[in-house]
């Protein structure tokens, strides 16, 4: 007879139960769900902010609420959700109000807050305004800064530390 070479069962289930160890304690640090998560959802809100601008800026336009230098007629532009809807230059001013009524953001999900140094004042000339979920970290955001007579507005999603 031929002696058989091969693993035995014990040696298998052996071999299955190391494996399963090293998936529960290693898989968790190299998938992290949610920060990709949270990273998806600031994108979304940065491409809500993009669209909502190019619609505040086109009713601006057909309501002719631009004067030759661009600044708003502070009249504003009447929207859905804010009669009358004021612009920044005829996009969303980096007000809380302002982008909590053109995004319709749910403050239960998401905090908008203006951005301030540590005397207390504003961090930059131009009005700019930090939006990120209730619970994520500091340096997890999107930041929007509004349009100015010379720039058109900007919005940077920041996820360093997601």
């Amino acid at each position: 007879m031929k002696k058989q070479n091969g693993f035995t069962l014990i040696e298998l289930v052996v071999v299955i139960i190391i494996l399963g160890i090293l998936a529960v304690v290693a898989a968790p640090k190299f998938i992290n769900l949610s920060s990709d998560a949270r990273e998806a959802a600031l994108q979304g809100v940065a491409g809500s902010i993009k669209g909502a601008n190019a619609m505040v800026h086109a009713k601006a336009q057909v309501a002719d609420q631009l004067d030759a230098t661009g600044n708003i007629n502070l009249d504003g532009v009447t929207t859905e959700t804010i009669k009358p809807y004021v612009t920044a230059f005829g996009y969303i001013p980096a007000t809380v109000e302002g982008i909590t009524s053109a995004l319709d953001l749910d403050t239960k999900d998401w905090k908008v807050s203006v951005p301030t140094s540590k005397n207390g004042g504003d961090v930059t000339p131009t009005p700019s305004i930090n939006i990120s979920q209730v619970d994520s970290p500091a340096t997890c955001l999107v930041k929007y800064t509004q349009a100015t007579a010379n720039d058109l507005p900007e919005v940077e999603v920041i996820t360093t530390g997601c």
